[in-house]
């Protein structure tokens, strides 16, 4: 196993994990990591000093995440501005191609969160595919 996958595995994805770790109130922090899921890897763990350093908001979930009212889930339209599937292309002269929606530590704070939480990962190595082919036949390209 690569050395990116064996810290991949032993991330943190639940908040009674973090018990083991820190003082938490587990019940406040279970119905936010259900909605967007959790993921800390264990060098991130290592840099939070004390719950509610920079660290660790960045990382744990806050119940505040669900307050997110009438806000879209898409704020920059990136489902609209997705030409195939994993692919953004907002700007004329540069693409995304996200190729994994796994990433080794969930952003409390990221724009695609949502994605996240609906999306386990890439669907197909055809979706790769797809996406490569789109940025290879990019106007921007030509």
């Amino acid at each position: 196993m690569e050395h990116w996958q064996k810290a991949f595995t032993r991330s943190i994805t639940e908040p009674k994990e973090l018990a083991d770790h820190f003082s938490v109130d587990i019940d406040s922090l279970e119905p936010v990591a259900k909605r967007y899921p959790m993921r800390i890897s264990r060098y991130y763990l290592g840099l939070i000093k004390e719950p509610g350093d920079p660290i660790w908001r960045q990382c744990v979930p806050d119940p505040l995440e669900l307050n997110d009212g009438d806000l879209p889930l898409d704020p920059l339209n990136e489902e609209g501005l997705s030409p195939v599937p994993m692919v953004i292309h907002r700007y004329p002269d540069r693409v995304v191609l996200l190729v994994s929606s796994a990433c080794p530590t969930l952003c409390r704070f990221c724009m695609r969160k949502h994605r996240i939480s609906r999306q386990g990962g890439l669907k197909t190595d055809n979706t790769i595919e797809a996406g490569l082919r789109y940025v290879e036949q990019s106007p921007a390209n030509t």
